[in-house]
């Protein structure tokens, strides 16, 4: 049923030209275009016969005189943008760092209805190293509606950066223009001595409260990178090489083979492969569209960038350039640059060593993980052995005012109600996946920003009589604990360790002083059996810490996992 069934058609058409003149005036040839934004018109004046029309079908009251109305220009279409211009894709191109072949592909579009266009010259800014691999012969006419396709090459040979941009004249009175920007890295393939240094260095904000209560903010989404390396050299060649590549390229971007983190080929490799089959790549940080090396000797090896990376397998985009046995060496690849002058002793004996510094400029992925880690109170808990080599060094600090006038009685205070522990941990590994798993612990870590668990691995309570299964409560020997520590942070979680390697965990919630030599420690669960003094080998406190320092070295003592990792952690107060 129609919504104006007494109406006719001419009078439907008043009101809807009436109606719309109200709001925005419209084309009726055209009635989605709205008309605004420009010059206002006089001609829409309503008349009586209008207003009678409305009144007749909605039985509204009579209108006022309507706004001003406004004439505009119909946008530019797509079609106005795109069709009739010669085109040329990409807009830009950014190749980053270039340590080795790169390829990209240039399509010249002729988006003419009808019409053929001629590419009559190709003009290379960017220079040698730079080179359309399949350009036609010159002029080249492409045919409406159709592209050309050109391959772009960039070797590593060439000028050490890229800022200019690439060109194409046509038969059209404009130039077609690519932007084209990247840097070219050499390659630094010597291989370093034992030990090699590496240093993860976070950046973390520590808002700390009146009353030592912190907040902890970390600024970086990944931590900077340095290796410290060593090269020992003797006089001839092979020292040369290197004299030569500092003399020229030290302000330069390097690529350094992640010598730590090696994969071996399973699989012989001949030349024109795309891909290479290895034992493993989970322990080792690949990135699809990173860099990689396979690697034999410092004359022989391939510089490739990764298409992606399977468990056992890495492809790259483009082929290998050389043959490789089986055993051979595959490495991620990091871009780095000197951040220190390069130390050189030289020998009496024709010998000559350097000390590099390098700060890698692509880590820029996180790999924080805790899993596999133990857990207590919703945080890591580290409670493998602390390796001790010497001493393990702390201190028990607590933030102090003093007030002295220099003359008279000099007093001091405290906003802390305790002090707090500083000590440190350190990590021994053995292993490839020991050292992985570490290391994506302390990118969770994130530096000084997160909190976790640690035991003192030390005799902080001793007992003084037999525990008997069931008991709410342990009888030790009188330290001070309720006089002193009052069931607060962080001693309250312990753990008891036997000689039979049995633990318990449990928390304090109450202690008492039964004589001077006794106290008694309310437990948070009862224990399931005897335990007698001669029993137990320590009873730790768990201490929540964080890592005091933005700066974490790891020490590795060879490519097979072998590595030191050590750094103070201090309690937080949370």
């Amino acid at each position: 049923m129609s919504m104006f069934p007494s109406q006719s058609p001419d009078i439907l058409t008043g009101f809807l030209t009436d109606r719309l003149s109200l709001t925005h005036s419209v084309s009726l040839d055209n009635p989605l275009v709205r008309m605004e934004n420009a010059v206002p018109t006089d001609t829409l004046e309503p008349t009586d016969t209008t207003q009678e029309r409305m009144a007749l079908v909605d039985g509204s009251p009579t209108p006022g005189p309507p706004p001003e109305a406004y004439l505009t220009a119909l946008p530019e279409s797509i079609a106005d943008i795109w069709f009739n211009i010669i085109h040329i894709l990409p807009r830009s191109i950014v190749l980053g760092n270039i340590l080795t072949t790169v390829v990209r592909q240039i399509d010249v579009y002729n988006a003419y209805l009808y019409e053929p266009h001629d590419l009559e010259a190709f003009i290379n800014n960017a220079g040698a190293g730079t080179s359309i691999t399949d350009l036609p012969s010159l002029p080249y006419s492409i045919p409406p509606q159709e592209s050309l396709l050109l391959t772009l090459e960039v070797t590593p040979d060439g000028a050490p950066t890229i800022n200019t941009t690439l060109d194409f004249d046509t038969d059209e009175p404009y130039l077609l223009s690519i932007p084209i920007q990247g840097t070219r890295i050499v390659m630094f393939p010597f291989e370093p001595e034992a030990p090699l240094t590496e240093r993860l260095i976070f950046l973390t904000d520590v808002l700390e409260a009146i009353d030592g209560t912190e907040q902890r903010v970390s600024l970086r989404k990944a931590p900077r990178q340095e290796w410290t390396m060593k090269l020992v050299r003797e006089d001839g060649p092979e020292r040369q090489k290197i004299d030569m590549l500092a003399f020229d390229w030290t302000s330069r971007v390097f690529g350094i083979p992640v010598w730590t983190e090696p994969s071996y080929v399973t699989g012989a490799v001949t030349a024109g492969a795309t891909s290479v089959n290895v034992d493993d790549t989970t322990l080792a940080d690949y990135r699809a569209d990173g860099l990689a090396i396979v690697f034999e000797t410092e004359d022989k090896f391939d510089a490739l960038e990764i298409q992606s990376v399977g468990p056992t397998t890495i492809n790259f985009k483009t082929p290998i350039l050389n043959d490789y046995a089986v055993g051979t060496r595959v490495m991620p690849l990091r871009t780095c640059i000197t951040s220190v002058p390069i130390k050189e002793r030289k020998y009496a004996v024709n010998l000559a060593e350097f000390e590099i510094v390098m700060r890698v400029l692509d880590n820029d992925v996180d790999l924080g993980s805790t899993s596999g880690w133990p857990t207590f109170g919703g945080k890591v808990l580290l409670s493998d052995p602390n390796a001790i080599e010497q001493t393990l060094d702390g201190d028990i600090s607590r933030q102090i005012t003093v007030i002295d006038g220099d003359t008279g009685k000099l007093s001091q205070a405290s906003t802390w109600n305790r002090s707090r522990h500083g000590s440190a941990k350190t990590f021994i590994t053995r292993t490839r996946s020991a050292l992985w798993s570490v290391r994506k612990l302390l990118h969770a870590f994130r530096g000084r920003q997160v909190s976790f668990y640690l035991p003192t691995f030390t005799k902080d309570v001793s007992l003084s009589t037999t525990y008997l299964s069931g008991a709410s409560a342990l009888t030790i020997v009188n330290i001070g604990y309720t006089r002193y520590a009052k069931q607060r942070t962080p001693k309250v979680n312990i753990r008891i360790v036997l000689k039979n390697g049995t633990t318990f965990e449990r928390n304090i919630t109450n202690s008492s002083e039964v004589s001077p030599t006794v106290e008694q420690l309310t437990i948070s669960a009862t224990i399931g059996q005897n335990i007698t003094p001669a029993d137990v080998e320590r009873i730790e406190f768990y201490e929540k810490v964080r890592i005091d320092n933005d700066e974490i070295t790891i020490e590795h003592r060879s490519s097979n996992g072998e590595a030191k990792i050590g750094f103070p952690v201090k309690v937080v107060l949370e």
